[in-house]
């Protein structure tokens, strides 16, 4: 990297006004490509959405019942969400407003779910239940649209990366480019783990 911005825990608005200044000045002093690595904190514990997204949610849901004190959670992360996607959507209006959406490959992920007592604990990264593994992966690039009926896994996103920007094709990675139909349905399934 070029640049390295580090920020301890910041919540979107840091990372969207530095990001912001980052993209312009790859708009004003580069034309050739660029690469930028987003890092946002929220959603994520401690729940704590500014104080407009605090009250946003309430209510019990309908997929499972919840005890009142992981609900109170549920609505607070469910805040944080709102957050960041009000966030990450001036992100995307800068992009445009910079004439930088439509060319830019724009990865968004997560790298964990996040477990309300579903299945007996709170927090992520010690099961393999699905609200810990199963998590948002959409890319966004030029005419690909669709969406990819496979199972997918996070060592999928650098062959993706590769591939879609016209890079040599790496054969020593673990995943394959999400966009390759064959190869994903050669595959015979991912791998999750948990090792601690």
């Amino acid at each position: 990297f070029d640049k390295f911005h580090y920020f301890e825990r910041a919540p979107a608005t840091t990372i969207v006004k530095s990001a912001t200044k980052v993209l312009t000045e790859f708009k004003n002093n580069s034309p050739q490509p660029w690469f930028l690595y987003l890092h946002f904190f929220d959603p994520h514990s401690p729940y704590d959405p500014p104080d407009q997204f605090k009250d946003m949610f309430s209510g019990n849901l309908k997929r499972f019942n919840y005890s009142q004190m992981a609900l109170d959670k549920i609505n607070l992360y469910d805040g944080e969400i709102s957050f960041f996607d009000q966030q990450f959507g001036l992100l995307l209006q800068h992009l445009k407003q910079q004439d930088l959406y439509e060319d830019t490959l724009i990865v968004f992920v997560s790298d964990h779910g996040e477990a309300f007592h579903e299945h007996g604990h709170g927090g992520h990264g010690y099961h393999l239940y699905v609200e810990e593994v199963r998590i948002p992966l959409i890319v966004k690039y030029q005419s690909k649209k669709g969406l990819v009926d496979s199972v997918v896994s996070l060592v999928d996103v650098l062959p993706t990366i590769i591939e879609s920007v016209g890079l040599p094709t790496m054969t020593n990675l673990p995943g394959v480019n999400i966009f390759n139909v064959e190869k994903l349905n050669a595959r015979t399934g991912v791998l999750s783990e948990v090792y601690r």
